[in-house]
């Protein structure tokens, strides 16, 4: 998912007359707030049966959500020097292997691998969190790089 601020002239223009170290920093902290955004609306919509264990902690899909800053890519150097910034929205393997599976719907095998013929449903969660988050992601990342312009420029 890429993110394009449009409509800011002025704030560009008071943007690019920061450092580049300070750019990054601003615009990693728009990346994760976004990120952060996409994340709450996802697990509003996460079909989790048993979403919370008898402590009140979250189980399964809603704990394993996780964000990655592009820094923690395995090819982040490349993408440094490229210029990019990012975040990445996913699961954890332990709580969330089977999340593409409730997105897209599966066959229903036996535990012996044995197919019944029978689908479950696809129950989507992440393209309707992100298409209902757009709005609140583009203010959160905006946000962010307003606070940092005003910080350095106040």
């Amino acid at each position: 998912m890429t993110a394009t601020v449009t409509g800011l002239n002025v704030i560009d223009k008071r943007f690019d007359a920061l450092t580049g170290s300070k750019q990054r920093k601003y615009l990693r902290q728009g990346a994760r707030a976004a990120g952060s955004a996409m994340i709450k609306a996802t697990k509003r919509l996460i079909p989790d049966r048993k979403s919370r264990n008898k402590d009140g902690k979250l189980t399964g899909l809603k704990r394993s959500m996780m964000q990655v800053p592009s820094s923690k890519w395995k090819n982040s150097a490349e993408l440094a020097r490229k210029g990019i910034i990012g975040s990445r929205i996913g699961f954890r393997k332990r709580g969330g292997a089977h999340a593409h599976l409730v997105e897209r719907g599966h066959r229903i095998v036996t535990v012996k691998g044995k197919d019944t013929g029978k689908r479950a449903r696809p129950r989507p969660f992440m393209r309707p969190a992100r298409d209902s988050s757009k709005g609140e992601m583009r203010r959160a990342f905006q946000t962010k790089i307003i606070n940092g312009i005003k910080a350095n420029t106040g």
